[in-house]
Parts: C-alpha cells; sequence; structure tokens
C-alpha cells in the first residue's frame, strides 16, 4: 500500500498537465485581438501627439538656487527671520511665475509675506519673511522647510524650478525650566545699585552763582542811586527841581531856582536876550524853546514890572559892553538874591511882589511845569 502511494501521485501530477496544456492555446487566441489592436493603434498614433503627451507630462528642469539664508541662532518666540533668493543665473534674470503664498509651513514657522526686491548692485532678490510661532521648552534646534519655485526665464524657454534649501534654526525658550535651584537663578548677582551724584559741587555752584546775582543787583541799586544823587547835585534843573519842592509857584524863590538852572545849563547869566546862547550850548533842551521864552517873559514882568521896558534896557545895553556888563551883574545879584521879606522896601522887591499878586492862575504853575520837562529832557541826555 505504501508503494501504491507513492507511485500514484506523479500519475495524477501527469495527468493534471495533461487537461491543462491543451487549453493554453484557446486563452491565447481568444485575448489574442485586444492586444493586436493596442499595437496598431499605437502603430498608427502620429508622433506629434506623443511628443506632445511627453512634453506635458515631463518635469520642469530643476537647479539648486542661490539663497541667503537667516542668521542660525539668537531667536525666541515671536522673532521675525528673512529668507532671500537671487533671481538671476549666469546673468539672465528669472521672474517667478507665482510668488509663495502666506501661511504656515510647518510647526514652529508661517510665511508672512514675499516681496520682490533690488539691491545696490541692481540684483533682484525674492525676499521671504517668516515668523517663529511657539516658544520650546529648552533650546531647540528646528528645521526651516524647504521648498520650490518656478520662475521663467527668457521668452519662450521652458520654465526653471529653482530649489531652496532647508535650514536650521536655534530657538531659545522665554525663560529656563525647572526650579530656581536646577536653572541656577540663584547664583545671579543682585541689582547694581547706581552711585550716588556728588551734590556738593553743584551746592557750591549755585551758591555761587546767587551770591554773584545778588552782588550784581545790590551794584546796580547802588548805581541807580548814585546816579540820581549825582544829577541831583550835578544836573542844573534836578538841582531846582529839588529846591522848588517847598516853594509855591508864585513864591519869587522858585523862579530864582529855575534861573540859577539856566545860568548853570549855558555857563552864564541867561537873559531873553541871550536865549540863544543857551540853546547853542544846550541844544537838547531847544523841543522846549516856546516853554523857555514864555518864561523868561514872565520873569520880566515879576521882577521888573515890564517885558518891553526890560528888553529896550537890554537892547540899549548891549551897545556898550561895559553898561552891559554892569547890567548883567545887577541883574544877576539883585533879582535873584535871596527873596524879599515882608519888611523889605526895595523898589524890585515891591515891583515884584505886586507883579505877582496880579499874575494869572495859569502863570503861577509855570515854574514847576516847566522845570520838570526839563528834567525829563536833562535826563535822557545825562551822560
Amino acid at each position: 500500500m505504501k508503494y501504491a502511494t507513492r507511485a500514484a501521485v506523479p500519475l495524477v501530477i501527469w495527468a493534471a498537465l495533461a487537461v491543462a496544456l491543451p487549453m493554453a492555446p484557446a486563452v491565447a487566441q481568444t485575448h489574442a485581438p485586444r492586444y493586436a489592436a493596442l499595437a496598431v493603434a499605437h502603430t498608427q498614433a502620429s508622433p506629434y501627439a506623443a511628443l506632445a503627451v511627453a512634453q506635458t507630462h515631463a518635469p520642469h528642469a530643476a537647479t539648486e538656487a542661490v539663497v541667503e539664508q537667516p542668521r542660525l541662532t539668537g531667536y525666541f518666540v515671536g522673532d521675525l527671520l528673512t529668507q532671500r533668493v537671487l533671481l538671476q543665473r549666469d546673468g539672465q534674470p528669472f521672474t517667478p511665475v507665482a510668488l509663495p503664498a502666506n501661511g504656515r509651513v510647518s510647526a514652529w514657522f508661517e510665511r508672512r509675506g514675499t516681496t520682490v526686491a533690488t539691491d545696490a548692485a541692481l540684483h533682484r532678490w525674492l525676499v521671504v519673511e517668516y515668523q517663529i510661532l511657539n516658544a520650546p521648552p529648552k533650546l531647540t534646534d528646528v528645521t526651516l522647510p524647504a521648498w520650490q519655485l518656478t520662475v521663467a526665464t527668457v521668452a519662450g524657454a521652458s520654465p526653471v524650478t529653482l530649489k531652496i534649501p532647508s535650514v536650521l534654526i536655534n530657538i531659545a525658550p522665554l525663560s529656563p525650566p525647572g526650579s530656581p535651584e536646577q536653572v541656577g537663578t540663584l547664583d545671579l548677582r543682585p541689582d547694581r545699585i547706581s552711585p550716588a551724584i556728588p551734590i556738593a559741587p553743584i551746592r557750591r555752584a549755585l551758591a555761587l552763582s546767587s551770591s554773584a546775582l545778588a552782588l550784581t543787583l545790590l551794584a546796580w541799586i547802588a548805581w541807580v542811586v548814585w546816579r540820581n544823587r549825582r544829577a541831583v547835585a550835578t544836573q542844573p534843573f534836578a538841582r531846582a527841581l529839588r529846591e522848588m519842592r517847598t516853594l509855591d509857584d508864585r513864591e519869587p524863590r522858585a523862579w530864582q531856582a529855575l534861573h540859577r538852572a539856566f545860568d548853570r545849563t549855558a555857563g552864564r547869566v541867561v537873559q531873553s536876550t541871550t536865549l540863544p546862547a543857551l540853546f547853542a550850548k544846550a541844544p537838547h533842551l531847544t523841543p522846549a524853546r516856546p516853554q523857555i521864552e514864555a518864561f523868561f517873559q514872565q520873569s520880566s514882568l515879576m521882577f521888573f514890572g515890564s517885558a518891553t521896558a526890560d528888553a529896550a534896557k537890554d537892547a540899549s545895553a548891549s551897545s556898550n559892553p561895559a553898561i552891559a556888563s554892569a547890567r548883567t551883574d545887577r541883574s544877576s545879584v539883585v533879582p535873584r538874591s535871596a527873596a524879599p521879606g515882608p519888611a523889605a522896601t526895595s523898589p524890585a522887591a515891591t515891583s515884584a511882589a505886586a507883579t505877582s499878586a496880579a499874575a494869572p492862575e495859569s502863570t503861577a504853575s509855570l515854574p514847576h511845569t516847566l522845570c520838570a520837562e526839563l528834567r525829563r529832557i536833562e535826563r535822557r541826555h545825562e551822560p
């Protein structure tokens, strides 16, 4: 039985082959028309159509781009980094067919914007800006992904694909992880106290400046006081105005004080006929000439009783120098001496008192008003 089984196995295999081999030609004949038709279709197809199909599905020529990568370290979350791609090769400029779209490019980076810029050497660059989105728990190197840019060259040439490689960027955490002992913050030094500004020199300079200012003000005030006192002592009309403070305008002494001021200004005795000498000596009094002439006319009426008579006497005396000198000495001594008292019996005093009593109210205020005006003019021309 054992040997019979071993002999039957080859017989079964031979029988199966005998049944299968006659069926193979039939199967081949059944599918032959289909493969033959496909072969004929490929043979009769146009060669230009085949070339078009080949060009349509053929990939663009790829080349490595010239790239200026951003710096590799020193970044935190939120920082911006810039990648620059040169749009030129062998003097031939490139024009991007389409700019890369903005958006997230990885878990760490987002493309924010793309622009085309020209540098000082007239080279065109594609400037791509990225922003870091996440903060790592520790110092980490992350990859800025590679990408491709399709650019067009000269007209009629096929587009070129520029390959921009990836780059590793080192990103630091915002704060060290762990406890202060683990990160070593206990070893940090305390804040440095700013040195105190020495204020002693500032105080000394301030005191010196304040003292200098006070001394300057005191010196200026002292100079003003001294100038006023010197003017009272040396300026004729200032002295006359001071003498007239306690005198009434009707008193002859007020008129005599103003006469003495005119005499000191001109350096001689001044009368109605010698007023030109006064204005030649003191031309700054010319604006008040009408008032001065009126004063001398009123003074002649007060002391001599008649202005015309005094003028005639002056004119007759001027023809003889000796008489004019005596006339001048007499006029300077008699009318401008000390004021006559109530018991005075001289004709000049009696005539002056009578004329003063008959003088109108508007004339009585003439000495003070004229002296004040002449003092203002004198002050403007003080040396």
